[in-house]
């Protein structure tokens, strides 16, 4: 691995791209979609294992984390590309990782929905004291990543303008976090329990709750070192020549 500190973001980006063969967009989906159903088929058998059962909810978590793990792979991209060599050639599924979590995403709140439906007044579930905080939080990480989604297009960069259409993308972050706490509400009790007891295997929210941590401390450190870059060539430019 090689760390790369030397050039602004955007211009290692480019050069990334610059030298990296490009298949269709079809062949980028199609290969996103089957990593995706490998990490599916997983974490559902480790759920399995974990539950010795399968039902609506073994299904419906397993494509929550996946929606997790795709989002988070697409925004770690950037920092593992910027900061080492060995991941420049998977940039070019940053998009595609992006919108098929996003996909799963969908489908874990039409699950939910459906499968509460069945069995109370979804207005008095979701707005009772208990559960308004994973609600919220999951309602709006879903507002924010559907914005996302629909500007992730060529279109959308040329009417926005490739700065500010960079900008907006920015706050998918906020919807990653929003995310996180959305799933830290609806799992912290059971994870407290099994801290209390270690009995069976650990809730699978533990490990993805650290991946997204990893995802954020990657994302401030590469915020750090852009801005020193940007500062070490301002003050280079500043700085008058000698004889």
């Amino acid at each position: 691995m090689v760390l790369i500190l030397g050039m602004p973001f955007l211009k290692k980006y480019q050069e990334i791209i610059s030298k990296t063969s490009i298949p269709p967009e079809a062949v980028l989906l199609k290969r996103v979609l089957i990593f995706s159903l490998s990490v599916f088929l997983l974490i559902f058998a480790y759920l399995f294992l974990r539950k010795g059962a399968v039902d609506i909810r073994v299904v419906n978590q397993s494509i929550a984390w996946v929606s997790v793990i795709l989002i988070g792979l697409s925004f770690a991209l950037s920092g593992l590309c910027f900061f080492w060599n060995f991941a420049d050639k998977y940039i070019i599924y940053r998009k595609h990782l992006g919108l098929v979590g996003f996909w799963f995403a969908v489908g874990h709140v039409s699950l939910t929905l459906f499968n509460l439906s069945k069995k109370f007044n979804l207005v008095d579930f979701f707005m009772s004291k208990e559960r308004f905080n994973y609600f919220i939080t999951g309602a709006l990480a879903l507002i924010i990543f559907a914005v996302m989604a629909s500007i992730s297009n060529r279109y959308a960069v040329h009417e926005l303008g490739g700065k500010t259409w960079r900008r907006v993308l920015r706050f998918g972050y906020v919807a990653f976090a929003l995310a996180t706490a959305h799933f830290i509400f609806v799992g912290l009790t059971q994870w407290q329990k099994w801290f209390t007891g270690f009995k069976g295997l650990p809730p699978l929210g533990i490990a993805i709750i650290v991946f997204a941590l990893f995802v954020f401390i990657l994302r401030i450190c590469l915020e750090v070192a852009v801005r020193l870059k940007k500062k070490e060539t301002s003050e280079d430019t500043n700085t008058p020549a000698t004889v």
